[in-house]
């Protein structure tokens, strides 16, 4: 996924960036704990090729486009691969038992990869990829819902909420989001059920209703870019669709969030829940 952004950008000129942005999925799936030093590295060799090998002085416009594709389609998205790798011993789900001869080949399969490859990779089916799973079908379906949503009850432009918002994306009405909140919060809720999450009735709406609004925020972000630089879509790969980027804008902001929510918060309610166990 994380190359097909990268091939995405390129394509549109940005080739300095393929390396960087490789780089950052690399070290997430390798050296988790090294991620966070990947941007500000990256970014001083940015202003040393800048300095060195340009026979002019580099713009404003210039650094801050490149640092910016550094960040949105590199550092922000490889925060999947962290949490893919989170939970090597994953708990077992409610569904586990429905699974386990799918799992068990699928872990025969694995064993047989090369032993210099990090744990998640010999086992694929990790806590992360778990939550990923239901994550994504979440922020898929916020999609799904807010189209159709939209299409039979859409009355209220979003631009007479947020102005901006509705200048970069006119078509989108508030029906439309909170018909694909609806849609991430159903999903999110049976996630968080079959994962054994406390209080799913709770986190599992809660989480699927942020997942709406982040995605919403990336797909108004995808939108930006596009208006400024004077396209209708990222490429045309897809017919009727145009490009990668314009499918998946709704999983840029989503990643870092989902990782805070899965790294720390629900840990947190289970050490609270167990604490409160007689």
């Amino acid at each position: 996924m994380y190359c097909i952004y990268t091939f995405i950008f390129i394509s549109h000129g940005f080739s300095s960036l393929k390396f960087n942005h490789n780089v950052h999925d690399v070290k997430a799936l390798f050296a988790p704990n090294l991620h966070q030093i990947c941007l500000p590295v990256f970014a001083t060799y940015t202003m040393i090729w800048f300095l060195t090998m340009r026979k002019k002085v580099t713009t404003i416009p210039e650094i801050a486009t490149t640092f910016t594709g550094m960040f949105y389609l590199g550092y922000i998205p490889s925060f999947w691969v962290r949490i893919r790798t989170l939970g090597s011993s994953r708990e077992p789900t409610r569904i586990a038992p429905l699974l386990a001869p799918f799992l068990e080949a699928l872990g025969q399969k694995a064993s047989a990869l090369p032993s210099w490859l990090p744990k998640v990779v010999h086992l694929p089916i990790t806590s992360g990829a778990i939550f990923i799973f239901w994550t994504w079908c979440s922020i898929a379906f916020s999609d799904v819902g807010a189209y159709f949503a939209g299409r039979k009850f859409g009355k209220t432009k979003l631009g007479k909420i947020a102005p901006a918002a509705g200048a970069a994306s006119p078509n989108k009405t508030v029906e439309g989001y909170i018909g694909g909140s609806i849609f991430a919060a159903c999903f999110a809720t049976a996630g968080a059920y079959v994962m054994r999450w406390p209080h799913w009735y709770i986190t599992g709406p809660v989480h699927g209703i942020l997942l709406a609004f982040l995605g919403l925020v990336g797909d108004l972000t995808a939108s930006v870019l596009k208006r400024d630089s004077g396209m209708k879509d990222f490429g045309d790969l897809l017919p009727e669709h145009g490009g990668i980027m314009d499918r998946v804008d709704s999983f840029i902001f989503t990643a870092p969030y989902s990782w805070l929510v899965i790294s720390f918060i629900i840990p947190a309610l289970k050490a609270k829940q167990r604490l409160a166990i007689p």
